[in-house]
């Protein structure tokens, strides 16, 4: 009887003692995390998985629900502006652009043979063009930019029909028409919230700013395994999956049209060749040329439109850490098991990491519209033709004419003329 007494004894201390390790461990931890998160949450470890909201482990650990509650607040702080990081840097690119192909725009219109009145009221009807109201301009004022003609034709009086100075006006038009539907899709994306469930996952997957791997001494220097890291990513932006495929597209018709304007460069240029030297005239119009002379380096491609929300790149290059060996896989340091889901809308469907669906992009189906409109008079000009006027889709410009007229209008008039 003693013998049994004994041994039972020797078996609660055994408990007893693994578990003060076992604190001890975790406790060291726990004081890692209490200085990496500058909090006083965090008091003792526990073992009990009941107490934990968050973070799936099946060892003592720091992470109760108090401090599971203080990730969860923090990551929401600063989680949207690390997943937007990548398209808001496409958006300085196009802002980029823009500036320069406005530049060209004042240009052009300083060239039109008309009074410096119809000058500035033709600039005004550009500007609401490129702001939403595609009923603003007519045919006279699209062919008022047809300075090239004008000016060669006093040369010898008329000459054969030539709409490439035309084409080349109403580009440079529909151009920055794009990029103002494009930095108004971009600032919607922006916008959007992230789902909750995005955000627990995100603290699950350990993203390296207080994730659960934090809460074991053996993972604090573990790195999100790269399947588990582009699964977490897409299943937080998989309401962006039309957002990506529309700025895509734009940013490819975007480039085509760049590709036009060289082109149309070379037919203007060879139709002033053919009259200079024979009057003064076409010497003027050589000098106009050079001054709206597109020269045609975007500072942008297709795919850099389609990676500014894509998983990959944002898991390299801002949730950086990630690994394939030794990597933290949601609930220990092993490998990841489950396949990369595609970014699609078949592909999140089986996202088991963020089941949830993503909250819409605001006016997603009226961008959806406006990008039908463009292609459409993307395709024309590209075949030869010089219209750009009809009527958009009534939700064009619906809820964001006013705002971006302004501000255009107030940016343009500044430094016209």
């Amino acid at each position: 009887r003693i013998q049994i007494l004994f041994e039972e004894h020797m078996a609660a201390y055994r408990v007893v003692l693994s578990l003060s390790f076992a604190y001890i461990i975790a406790s060291q931890s726990c004081n890692k995390l209490q200085d990496l998160l500058n909090t006083d949450y965090i008091a003792a470890a526990y073992s009990d998985k009941t107490t934990n909201d968050i973070c799936v482990l099946n060892r003592m650990s720091c992470c109760n629900r108090k401090l599971e509650q203080e990730m969860l607040r923090r990551t929401k702080s600063y989680l949207s502006n690390r997943m937007y990081l990548l398209v808001n840097n496409f958006l300085k690119k196009i802002d980029k652009e823009r500036s320069n192909m406005e530049i060209l725009l004042r240009n052009m219109v300083k060239r039109i043979q008309t009074s410096e009145s119809n000058r500035r009221n033709i600039y005004q009807k550009i500007n609401a063009y490129i702001s939403g109201d595609t009923s603003s301009l007519t045919s006279d004022d699209l062919r008022s930019g047809d300075w090239i003609n004008s000016m060669i034709s006093r040369c010898k009086g008329q000459i054969p029909e030539n709409n490439a100075n035309i084409r080349y006006f109403a580009s440079v038009i529909l151009i920055l028409r794009g990029y103002d539907i494009m930095s108004r899709l971009i600032q919607s994306i922006s916008k959007t919230d992230l789902s909750e469930q995005c955000y627990v996952a995100t603290i699950r997957s350990g993203f390296k700013f207080a994730g659960c791997e934090y809460c074991d001494d053996a993972t604090a220097f573990a790195g999100p395994c790269v399947g588990l890291c582009s699964n977490v990513v897409t299943g937080c932006l998989k309401s962006h999956i039309q957002s990506q495929k529309l700025l895509t597209y734009f940013a490819t018709n975007q480039m085509n049209l760049s590709n036009l304007l060289i082109s149309l460069n070379g037919e203007i240029d060879s139709t002033i060749k053919r009259y200079e030297g024979s009057c003064i005239s076409a010497t003027l119009a050589r000098e106009m040329f050079n001054d709206t002379l597109y020269i045609g380096k975007l500072g942008y491609t297709d795919k850099d439109a389609k990676s500014s929300l894509d998983a990959n790149w944002l898991c390299t290059y801002v949730f950086n850490g990630i690994s394939k060996v030794n990597c933290w896989n949601g609930t220990n340091v092993d490998r990841y098991n489950y396949r990369i889901y595609e970014f699609t809308e078949a592909g999140q469907k089986e996202n088991i990491e963020v089941e949830e669906d993503g909250l819409p992009v605001n006016d997603i189906d009226e961008f959806t519209q406006e990008y039908e409109w463009f292609e459409d008079k993307a395709q024309q000009l590209q075949l030869g033709n010089d219209i750009l006027f009809g009527s958009a889709p009534s939700s064009v410009f619906s809820n964001h004419l006013t705002l971006s007229f302004g501000i255009v209008i107030s940016h343009c008039l500044r430094n016209l003329l």
